[in-house]
Parts: structure tokens; sequence; C-alpha cells
């Protein structure tokens, strides 16, 4: 659909979804597009609308997974208070030391790249 991918994935990063999601919502607003036949810029306010559901429907699904995870005891209190921004940083594709850097600019808290390295490799936590 583009022809640069480092511009594709800016723009999954900018609308806040994958590109799995993307083509559902190209599918979905293809479809609702074909069913009219004057668009108007109504029909096109409504696509957010669909963009909106696919969003919901992702934070769904990250809620269901962070209720099956069942997080192994750990001793850090950082780690135990902020383990779910942890699961969904290291989800996103960050690294265990932009996690740590992440953690320290939005909550001040300080917790090594090796700790959150061993807490992903103990709980097992898949991308």
């Amino acid at each position: 659909m583009f022809t640069n991918k480092k511009k594709e994935k800016e723009y999954y990063k900018l609308l806040g979804i994958t590109e799995e999601e993307f083509t559902e919502f190209a599918k979905r607003f293809k479809h609702y597009l074909l069913t009219k036949n004057n668009i108007t810029s109504l029909d096109i306010k409504r696509g957010f609308f669909i963009l909106e559901d696919i969003k919901n429907k992702q934070i769904e699904k990250k809620i269901e997974i962070i209720k099956e995870l069942n997080f192994k005891s750990f001793k850090n209190l950082y780690v135990k208070k902020y383990n779910k921004d942890i699961v969904d940083a290291y989800r996103f594709g960050y690294g265990a030391k932009r996690i740590s850097k992440m953690l320290k600019l939005e909550h001040n808290a300080k917790i090594s790249p090796s700790t959150i390295e061993r807490f992903i490799k103990i709980n097992k936590i898949v991308r």
C-alpha cells in the first residue's frame, strides 16, 4: 500500500495501531464507502468511529492478556507497581534500557535494565 516502509511504520504509530489493525480498518472503511453513492465529509468523519472501535478492541485484548498474566513475585517494589507499564512498553517494542529510561522520566522510578530483563524473562513475556 505504501512505498516507503519507514513512513508506513510512522503512520501506524501516529494512529496508535498495528499493521494488522490498519488492514482491518482499511477493509471496513472501504466496505463502508462502497455502500455510499455520494461520499461526503461526514462519511470520512465516520471512518474515525471505525478506527476508534478497532482501538477499543485492542485495549480489551490488552486487558485480557494482563489478566491472564500471573506475575511471579518480585522484590523490587517499583517492578511490582509498574509491571503493567513494563509489559506494555515491552510489547510495543521497547528494550530494557528504553523502558528503564521511560520509567525514570514518567514515574521517577529507578529500575535497572537488568532488573527489567529478569522480570521479562522470569514471567516469559512475549512481544
